[in-house]
């Protein structure tokens, strides 16, 4: 390869160009006219000196073996075709009956197949290496290694988006082959081209590529050819890496010298493998020692495809040499820059070229610069950190790969929460004209009134305050980046206890507002710091307002629930009931809405706890207060509605949950003084309530509403939004459409299984399996769910309901000794964890109770098995409706126990037929009780039939 001669004389570099303007000419040339040629540059001495080294190159890579590429260029010992070999559509090879030939190269065909005896059901990709009579008996043994390398790698890597490896043998005549995964979809870039998707959506895309090629590199797998070509998406959106013929191992730090590691890392360096140059890290090219670098560049170079449509690469002639020389060399231009005088842009459904311009210039510039840097230590250290940027672009925070200047940092504040920053600005507004107007108010009473002048001043430098510390940052002024970022309300945050600690009152007011902000923004750590120095200035004022303790009390104890400090989470049912006890005060002449949120923040805190008695006492007062003031702002009116609903839901009555909860939306629908996060929130409590009460149809839609908001306004990230996810797959589910469940998840959950939050990433863990297990893939359900339970062994509820996720994959495993003892340790483990975390009055108790049924059936312990049923379904019959699934469960559960068979035989008959004509005909409830009936027909005279096919009703 040709290095750049930056310092050269101006001949020197001069016969450089001229070396490589004869290069690219000698590259499209015969390897039999070379010679020829060269002879007629005999008086040329400075520059065949120069082009000699080059064409050697040339050559030895036109005669290397370049088995490793499929498919490859055609070049190396000659082959036969397929026919020859005996490859054709019908043919049977190694036990598999070939279909269609789906790729052909120098080495290898591939082939969609069958297998021929039946055993599986199912298509498959076989790889044929082309070992013809033509070949060698030494390249015949070398493929038979290669193919054997390429298995072994395939065997290390088990992940949703790589192919897998299936099988693997020799035939009867000698011919190696592989089986691997056979991926019905469309190439990337295609994928995303033909769906229109937008910026957002490739990215998410791009996101499953990177944790294929993480799991790979984790796996001490290098791919060394990615491009979109080895990427296949599906129709429902599911990606998967292909093609590791050209992987090599990365050597592990304890690898021994003769190790398989080793071994294989010394034969791909002595082979040279052949690349795909367009996708080709510098040091690829030059043939230096390759790291996970390599696939980080590669994965750059994607990324620049898919989201611009364009190479990062502009060579200055179309040839092989000038890009090589182009990549070795020259820093991709800008993406936005390249984009500019795309006209073809909206064709592939993406903004006109100056919007798209926009959309790429700042974040997505710098990730794609960062990703493409030629030095391979300047680049990102690991896909997971590409990912992590490209989640941080998402959720509109702001990325590692730039330094974080004042203005990048502060105009990311509104990108993520612009709704809710101009909700929080709206509500500052707000209560700062609240304040002035109680001042008018007072002034009336008393025009030369002391405190009504101090109160006036406070009201006016908080407003003076605000105005000038959130309009610091003016967008205008760098149109790369057009929004805020959370730094602006830190600095705010700094300003005002550095610029007011001498006035307590009014850094009190000033500190109560800025709380609220990073409430609304669900910043819980700057939350509780600001109600701590609020408290310390409130404690530390000579005389305080009732109001105003009242509202610091409840703020800092709603924010103490949220502490990392155990001590401060104890100390939060202190503050709030002291709160709440001087709001029911009526002679302290307290405002109403202030009265609200002290009683309803105890409320909440009550319900926490499960002391549903106190948490519905505070709900009816809190309601009654908000009857008796028809002028109370609507967000406080919605919480009022809020409350009583999440008290109703928690007691089981599910209908009145759902009236409160269509109230609260009805009480303020533009949402005036609430933040997004306040939004979501309603939203996905509404939803969870309908999932509850089996309105599933309701509940998709309230999720998507929640969902579209976030996407609006935050991204799709944190607790909310997941939450939300999770009813939506659920509800799915339970509608018996299992595979737009999993879909679903699959599309959804993803940037949530890279949370920051350990809790975060278990919860969209266990959602993924949850899906994965309903629509029938069982080892990427048990994949997921031993994700989860890093991030959910610590918080007893959902280890329990992590242990009934367990409990029931095994329950759906081949009916073996084993899995019944596998699921009913698991069972038994989620019952006694609800029990501890007094859950036993929930759905979640009824439904590891009814795993229990299903295990002491199974093992013939019928007695055991209806004790159970009484434990898990007396909540239910008790306060469920009648035609709730869950009473319909628990019913078909104690037909199936009934000892008599013909009492048994019709009632579960009459359970199928209500089923099959009520809401929840589609459910797989509604399937599983019409099949239960075929258990039944093996039934004994007396008895129960054969119990360890007792059926499992999910």
């Amino acid at each position: 390869m040709s290095p750049k001669q930056p310092n050269a004389p101006e001949a020197e570099r001069t016969a450089w160009a001229r070396a490589l303007e004869l290069f690219d000419h000698a590259s499209d040339l015969a390897p039999e006219a070379i010679e020829s040629w060269r002879a007629g540059l005999a008086d040329e001495a400075a520059v065949l000196s120069l082009l000699d080294p080059l064409l050697a190159a040339h050559q030895r890579v036109q005669t290397s073996d370049l088995f490793s590429t499929l498919p490859s260029g055609g070049f190396g010992l000659p082959t036969n075709d397929d026919a020859e070999q005996g490859l054709h559509e019908g043919a049977v090879v190694g036990g598999f009956r070939l279909i269609e030939r789906l790729g052909s190269g120098g080495m290898a065909t591939v082939w969609r197949a069958r297998y021929e005896d039946g055993r599986m059901d199912r298509e498959v990709a076989i790889k044929l290496p082309r070992l013809g009579a033509a070949a060698l008996a030494w390249r015949t043994q070398r493929l038979r290694e290669r193919m054997a390398r390429e298995r072994g790698i395939l065997t290390l890597l088990s992940h949703p988006h790589i192919a897998r490896l299936l099988d693997a043998g020799v035939t009867a005549a000698g011919q190696p082959f592989l089986v691997l995964e056979w991926v019905r979809g469309t190439d990337l870039e295609r994928f995303a081209n033909q769906g229109r998707l937008s910026i957002s959506d490739r990215l998410r895309l791009m996101l499953r590529v990177l944790e294929a090629v993480e799991h790979a590199h984790h796996s001490l797998v290098l791919h060394r050819d990615i491009k979109p070509s080895n990427i296949l998406v599906d129709d429902a959106g599911t990606v998967k890496l292909l093609d590791f013929g050209v992987a090599k191992m990365l050597p592990g730090a304890d690898a021994e010298p003769d190790s398989p590691a080793v071994l294989h890392d010394t034969i791909t360096r002595l082979e040279q493998p052949a690349l795909t140059l367009a996708f080709a890290a510098p040091e690829q090219i030059r043939r230096e020692p390759l790291t996970t670098a390599a696939d980080v560049y590669a994965c750059g170079v994607v990324l620049y495809h898919l989201l611009s449509g364009q190479s990062p690469h502009q060579p200055a002639r179309e040839s092989r040499g000038a890009l090589e020389d182009c990549i070795l060399h020259t820093e991709p231009a800008l993406a936005s820059r390249r984009v500019l005088g795309d006209t073809q842009a909206q064709e592939r459904g993406l903004p006109t070229a100056q919007a798209l311009s926009r959309r790429l210039r700042g974040d997505l510039d710098t990730i794609l610069h960062k990703a493409l840097k030629i030095a391979p230590q300047d680049r990102y250290a690991s896909a997971r950190t590409m990912a992590e940027d490209i989640e941080r672009h998402l959720s509109q925070r702001p990325i590692s790969a730039r330094a974080d200047s004042r203005w990048y940092v502060a105009r990311r504040y509104i990108a993520r929460n612009r709704w809710a920053v101009i909700g929080t600005s709206l509500a500052v507004m707000a209560l700062l004209a609240l304040t002035q107007f109680s001042v008018q108010q007072w002034l009336r009473a008393d025009r030369m009134s002391e405190r009504a002048l101090e109160a006036k001043a406070r009201s006016e430098a908080s407003q003076k305050f605000f105005a000038s510390s959130l309009g610091v940052a003016n967008p205008e002024e760098n149109r790369a980046i057009t929004d805020y970022d959370r730094a602006v309300v830190d600095k705010a945050f700094d300003t005002a206890r550095a610029q007011f600690g001498t006035h307590p009152e009014t850094l009190a007011l000033i500190l109560s507002q800025l709380g609220e902000v990073y409430r609304r923004q669900g910043r819980a750590d700057k939350w509780l710091e600001v109600q701590r120095q609020r408290m310390l200035t409130v404690n530390a004022a000579p005389k305080v307002e009732p109001a105003t303790l009242v509202s610091a009390l409840t703020d800092m104890g709603q924010a103490s629930l949220h502490s990392p400090v155990e001590s401060e989470r104890a100390g939060a049912r202190g503050l709030l009931q002291r709160a709440s006890d001087m709001a029911m005060d009526s002679s302290l002449g307290l405002a109403v809405d202030v009265r609200i949120r002290a009683i309803g923040a105890w409320g909440e805190q009550a319900l926490s706890v499960r002391a549903l008695d106190v948490a519905g006492q505070a709900a009816d007062a809190a309601l009654a207060l908000a009857a008796e003031a028809p002028q109370l702002a609507p967000d406080v009116r919605a919480f009022t509605h809020q409350l009583a609903a999440m008290v109703a839901r928690t007691q089981g009555k599910f209908d009145r949950a759902g009236e409160h909860f269509a109230q609260a939306d009805q009480a303020n629908p533009t949402a005036v003084g609430q933040g997004v996060v306040d939004r979501i929130n309603g939203l996905t409590l509404w939803a969870g309530n309908e999932v509850d009460a089996a309105n599933y149809e309701l509940a998709i839609t309230l999720a998507r509403r929640a969902l579209k908001l976030a996407e609006e306004s935050m991204g799709h990230s944190g607790d909310l939004t997941l939450a939300a996810t999770s009813h939506l797959v659920f509800s799915l589910e339970r509608m018996g459409r299992a595979q737009d469940a999993y879909a679903t998840a699959r599309a959804l959950l993803t940037p949530h299984l890279h949370g920051p939050e350990a809790l975060q990433r278990g919860r969209a863990a266990y959602m993924m399996g949850y899906a994965a297990q309903a629509s029938g893939d069982f080892s990427q359900a048990k994949f997921a769910f031993e994700a989860a339970r890093e991030g959910l062994h610590q918080h007893p509820t959902w280890a329990a309901l992590l242990n009934g996720r367990v409990a029931t994959w095994w329950l759906e495993q081949p009916r073996e000794a084993q899995s019944l003892v596998r699921a009913q340790e698991h069972a038994s483990a989620s019952v006694d964890g609800l029990t501890r975390a007094r859950r036993t009055d929930s759905l979640l108790y009824a439904a590891a109770q009814q795993r229990m049924v299903v295990v002491h059936a199974r093992f013939g312990q019928i007695d055991q098995a209806k004790t159970a049923l009484q434990a898990g379904c007396r909540w239910p019959l008790e306060v469920l409706g009648p035609g709730h699934p869950e009473r319909l469960r628990c019913a078909a559960y104690a037909a199936l126990l009934e000892s008599n068979p013909q009492p048994r035989s019709t009632a579960l008959r009459a359970l199928a037929a209500e089923l099959s004509a009520g809401p929840h005909r589609a459910s797989r409830l509604a399937a599983e009780v019409r099949a239960a009936q075929a258990w039944l027909d093996g039934t004994a005279p007396t008895g129960l039939p054969d119990p360890s096919r007792f059926p499992f009703l999910n």
